[in-house]
């Protein structure tokens, strides 16, 4: 058996309350204690793992179980964010479909929020712009961030994570999210059972675990007029793609910018072992660079704002963000 479809009968079908299975193997996680050791352990050392006796006879797992795709707080694929939650919010297992590998790329997940009348063209560039790295955009299903978000990915490479609002086997996937998965450029995961409907009581908690899985976080649309109204941002480095004047008094975790582009500095900035696509003539040296022997030559002086722009427009329309940062640095 695997140790999804244990942790599954542990949580769900060994006769204990799920929280009280969970709060167990929450204590044995910490002591590095798996649960099939934990239960070869069983009777004799009951008292010593935090069971009653009465606990401990039930605890016999039938030989068999059925194959689980799921990921538990042992695997090392096991987003890391998800740790930080309390135990009652914190997945212990985590469904999934797709290509689960994809999780060891730094997760960025575009915060559901109603996009109202804000246009959407600066988000679409945002995601544009990240889709082409070594990341993981990830968003929430049903919000109109994963609505844009595989709408462009029918136009763009890279892989993408969707988190599910229902259980993996409840959802009817569209045809395009099919294909993507075929292509193994989607991943979907949900802390729910397989069976289980969706349920837009149960979207609170469910926001809150994908935001938790977030190394990075983006805002859009109202999110990004209302930061402080995000629940579950915590400390996670985020970035509001708003027009909200940029001294609007924000946690410190939160930078706040109306310019797509700056996406990749600040992406670039949070991993700098991770060089963008997007930012290639800001490239580090890994190496000695004494080991290499640069020939000193005179370039002459920089060219000017009006040069560069002169030069850029022969290759077609030059993106705005880009012209207003290099007036703005003249």
């Amino acid at each position: 058996m695997n140790d999804a479809a244990l942790w599954a009968w542990f949580l769900f079908d060994s006769g204990l309350p799920t929280q009280r299975a969970k709060t167990l193997l929450d204590a044995w996680h910490t002591q590095s204690l798996t649960l099939q050791a934990a239960l070869t352990r069983l009777p004799g050392d009951a008292a010593a793992l935090g069971l009653t006796s009465t606990e401990a006879a039930r605890l016999s797992p039938p030989e068999i179980l059925p194959e689980l795709q799921a990921l538990t707080w042992n695997s090392s694929l096991y987003p890391a964010g998800l740790n930080r939650l309390p135990v009652k919010l914190r997945p212990a297992l985590l469904h999934y479909r797709g290509e689960p590998t994809l999780l060891c790329r730094p997760i960025i997940t575009l915060a559901p929020g109603s996009l109202g009348r804000s246009p959407q063209d600066h988000l679409r560039e945002v995601i544009n712009l990240l889709l082409s790295e070594e990341l993981l955009l990830a968003a929430y299903e049903g919000s109109d961030q994963a609505t844009l978000l595989v709408e462009e990915m029918t136009y763009s490479q890279g892989e993408i994570l969707l988190f599910a609002q229902a259980g993996l086997e409840a959802r009817s996937p569209s045809g395009t999210e099919s294909q993507l998965m075929a292509d193994a450029r989607l991943l979907v995961l949900s802390p729910l059972p397989p069976t289980a409907p969706h349920r837009s009581a149960w979207d609170t908690i469910l926001t809150q675990v994908a935001l938790a899985a977030a190394d990075r976080i983006i805002l859009s649309g109202d999110t990004a007029q209302q930061p402080h109204a995000v629940t579950g941002l915590g400390s996670t480095p985020t970035l509001a793609l708003s027009g909200t004047s940029p001294d609007i008094r924000v946690p410190v975790n939160i930078q706040v910018t109306d310019a797509p582009a700056d996406v990749l500095l600040w992406v670039e900035s949070l991993f700098p072992e991770h060089e963008l696509e997007g930012t290639a003539g800001q490239t580090r040296a890994t190496d000695d660079v004494s080991a290499y022997a640069l020939p000193e030559e005179d370039l002459g002086p920089a060219p000017s704002t009006e040069e560069i722009l002169a030069t850029l427009g022969k290759g077609g329309t030059i993106p705005e963000a880009l012209r207003r940062r290099l007036e703005g640095d003249a």
